[in-house]
């Protein structure tokens, strides 16, 4: 006979319920406390979020900020090949001794004055140009004629060559080479920290659906135990039950609002998480936000295309930024070794030099003697300078091979990494899917059982443990479909992260709200 009455009434359960959804109509319904906060309420779609975090975010101007300090080292290692003026003014006194007649003493002032202009070149050699007169005021103690004033000086133009070490083109735009691959590098690394930033607002987001959805289940099952203690106490006061046997029921909803009562704080504390990616905290007012995700899961979950592990990877090895950056940092490193290498050279120089001296009397005719070239010189010097052992050269060399060895392992460690995550990735999303499935129809039997438990609870053929039990295991399975429906969707925007793929979308204009000015930092008011 109980089995006859349980069959029925499980039976007029399942024809009342139909085919129910994931998430229980009263489960939907219940305000969240945190929601109640004082405070501007802004609701945000996944896609704002991203927006508002690509334009907002803290790490990520920090990140600009290195990008722009390469810039401006770039620019300043390419200035080296702009003329200077250079300009020296000087000023002597000298006495000197009597020795004999022919060399009587000598008080003498000297007024020199150089200017020019001189700049490095392509090739790794220097030019000069320059104008040095002098102006020599004396005095001389002799019954000879000496002059009193004299202007001399010289115009000159001379230009240096290295021919072995530091010689040519090639050597001399090593530096420069490197600052433009280092500009590239911080680019790159500005692009990656974007992914990173996208992924983590991405996965926060999803967290704070999560415990948002996770806390009205804790509160259906703190309800189902009030309701059960309720009955308890009904039947206590009839008589069907003695005193002792609330305290079971009355122990297990003081532990289920000792859950609800943390679920409150993850929701607050993924929120913080959330406002610390997304806003860019010019006032301590922005603590007070309260962000509330608009993301309705409904009864389906979306449907990636996944790609096969192979193309993915194919994918993430071109669009990565940190794969692309670290190809770079090779190129530097092949630099840097060049140069390693062209240094184990001889120095071996080539100078030469043409200019133009006077000694006159008059400023005029010195002038003209300079620039008419009256009196030329001209001077070819070539130099050799062989350092011997060059132990300091060698051991630059040795490094340098050493710095492009690691650049090529660090970089094919991280090929083996970004491949190793992708296929992780491509195999959490197809077990989700089976997952999902799985918890789906956990969350199915695990409410029929509960329902079942409290209707023979009713007939005397169960125990208030038993429905405690199956009230824990409903809300269990509850909170494993919600994790995995939303782990479902995280998986797939940290596999496009890994690709380089993930992208924010455009930004979007608050709306004017009646009474109040729009948010400065984006998303929906309330």
């Amino acid at each position: 006979m109980l089995t006859v009455v349980l069959t029925i009434l499980l039976a007029s359960v399942a024809a009342s319920k139909g085919n129910a959804p994931t998430q229980d109509p009263e489960q939907k319904k219940v305000e969240i406390p945190t929601d109640k906060r004082r405070g501007t309420r802004i609701t945000l779609s996944l896609s704002e979020a991203l927006a508002l975090a690509a334009t907002n975010n803290v790490d990520l101007k920090l990140s600009q900020l290195e990008e722009k300090i390469a810039s401006e080292d770039y620019k300043a290692v390419d200035a080296i090949y702009e003329p200077e003026f250079f300009l020296d003014v000087s000023f002597q006194r000298r006495e000197s001794p009597s020795l004999n007649t022919f060399q009587p003493s000598v008080t003498s002032k000297i007024y020199t004055v150089t200017a020019g202009f001189r700049s490095q070149v392509i090739t790794g050699g220097t030019w000069q140009l320059a104008f040095s007169p002098a102006y020599l005021d004396q005095a001389v103690e002799s019954t000879f004629q000496f002059p009193s004033k004299t202007f001399r000086g010289s115009a000159e133009i001379s230009f240096t060559q290295p021919l072995l070490r530091a010689a040519w083109s090639d050597y001399a735009d090593v530096d420069l080479k490197i600052a433009e691959l280092q500009t590239q590098v911080n680019e790159d690394q500005t692009r990656q920290s974007h992914q990173d930033i996208l992924r983590q607002v991405a996965q926060v987001y999803f967290d704070l659906v999560f415990f948002r959805e996770d806390w009205r289940v804790k509160y259906q099952s703190l309800q189902l135990s009030r309701k059960q203690l309720e009955n308890t106490d009904k039947k206590i006061e009839l008589g069907q039950l003695a005193p002792r046997d609330r305290f079971i029921d009355a122990a297990d909803v003081a532990t289920r609002e000792e859950q609800l009562i943390q679920a409150e704080t993850a929701i607050l504390d993924s929120e913080d998480g959330l406002k610390r990616l997304i806003l860019s905290f010019d006032k301590l007012q922005r603590w007070e936000l309260v962000v509330v995700p608009d993301l309705v899961l409904g009864e389906k979950d979306p449907e990636y295309d996944i790609p096969k592990w192979q193309d993915a990877i194919r994918m993430a090895r071109g669009a990565r930024p940190d794969l692309t950056g670290n190809r770079r940092r090779i190129e530097q490193a092949q630099l840097q070794l060049f140069r390693a290498e062209r240094d184990l050279l001889p120095d071996l120089d080539l100078s030469a030099s043409y200019s133009a001296d006077a000694q006159r009397d008059q400023f005029s005719d010195f002038q003209q003697d300079v620039f008419n070239r009256d009196f030329p010189d001209i001077s070819v010097t070539l130099s050799l300078i062989i350092p011997l052992g060059n132990a300091a050269a060698r051991s630059t060399y040795r490094k340098a091979k050493f710095e492009l060895e690691r650049a090529k392992r660090s970089l094919r460690v991280l090929e083996i990494d970004v491949e190793q995550s992708v296929r992780q990735s491509i195999r959490a999303l197809l077990t989700l899917q089976k997952t999902i499935a799985s918890a789906q129809e956990s969350v199915r039997l695990a409410k029929n059982n509960h329902e079942t438990e409290i209707i023979k609870l009713r007939l005397g053929s169960s125990t208030q443990f038993d429905v405690q039990r199956t009230n824990s295991e409903l809300a269990d399975a509850r909170s494993r479909l919600l994790r995995s429906r939303l782990d479902y969707r995280s998986s797939w925007a940290t596999l496009q992260a890994q690709q380089g793929l993930l992208v924010d979308a455009e930004r979007t204009t608050i709306p004017h709200t009646a009474g109040r000015e729009p948010d400065q930092e984006g998303g929906k008011k309330d």
